[in-house]
């Protein structure tokens, strides 16, 4: 069996696709790293193209966006292969039409299901709630501006393969000239 680990970019978080992980464990690691773990004592080899294998088990330095990893077992069979997402935790938007930030995109979670993205203001109303393969949000509900603030979001999703719950939850600073 395999255990993929992942580490966002924006914060220390394991995404689970197989079996949970305490995050605590893995205090201290970079950003964009994965960590792969087989609970096997066959020797593994991994990659991240099919074609340059590593003894090591550790990717660092990752790319947001889709990735897919191969893990190829000593019998030379073919590769086990797991896509995967190191997703771009957004924390500001300046919602001005200078189409630089402008909006809220999540468009690489399409490959997840039951994608939510809700955004509260600080008293708890909820001012943004994505409709149904909805992943951007271009900061103003209804056409209206709202103040610049710091704003709190929820982005939850469920993984595919293993019907597991993926919630993430912080604040976004929404920046709009006054």
């Amino acid at each position: 069996m395999y255990f993929f680990y992942l580490i966002t970019n924006a914060q220390l978080d394991t995404e689970h696709w197989f079996a949970p992980m305490s995050a605590s464990s893995l205090q201290g690691t970079p950003k964009g790293f994965l960590y792969l773990s087989t609970h096997e004592t066959t020797p593994y080899r991994y990659s991240l193209n099919g074609i340059d294998y590593q003894n090591s088990n550790i990717f660092t330095g990752l790319s947001r966006g889709t990735h897919k990893v191969f893990v190829l077992g000593a019998d030379g069979c073919s590769p086990v292969t797991k896509e995967f997402l190191v997703i771009n935790i957004i924390n500001a938007i300046t919602p001005n039409g200078d189409g630089i930030n402008d909006v809220l995109d999540y468009s690489e979670l399409r490959i997840k299901e039951n994608v939510n993205i809700e955004v509260s203001d600080r008293y708890g109303a909820v001012v943004y709630k994505s409709p149904k393969n909805v992943y951007t949000w271009d900061g103003k509900p209804g056409g209206r501006t709202l103040p610049t603030g710091t704003y709190w979001y929820v982005l939850q999703w469920m993984e595919p393969e293993t019907k597991l719950t993926v919630s993430y939850s912080g604040w976004i600073l929404i920046k709009n000239r006054e």
